[in-house]
C-alpha cells in the first residue's frame, strides 16, 4: 500500500523520486529521459563528494597542525 511505501521512504534521508510515463523497461521506452536522470544523479555524487572530500582534507590539515603545536 502507498502508506507503508511512504513509511518506509521516510527514513532515507535527501531521498529524490522520480515517475516516468513508461513500462517494465523505461530504460529502453524513455532512453532520454532516464539518462538524464542518471547523469543528475552522478554529478550531484560528485560535488557532495568532492565538498566532503575538501572537508576532510581541510580537518586533517588542522589536525596535524595542531599535533605540531603540542
Amino acid at each position: 500500500s502507498s502508506g507503508s511505501l511512504d513509511e518506509i521512504l521516510s527514513h532515507f534521508q535527501n531521498l529524490e523520486t522520480h515517475s516516468l510515463d513508461s513500462g517494465h523497461n523505461p530504460h529502453h521506452e524513455k532512453p532520454e529521459e532516464v539518462m538524464q536522470l542518471l547523469e543528475a544523479f552522478f554529478k550531484n555524487i560528485l560535488v557532495k563528494n568532492r565538498n566532503v572530500a575538501y572537508r576532510a582534507a581541510h580537518s586533517l590539515k588542522i589536525s596535524r597542525e595542531q599535533l605540531s603545536k603540542e
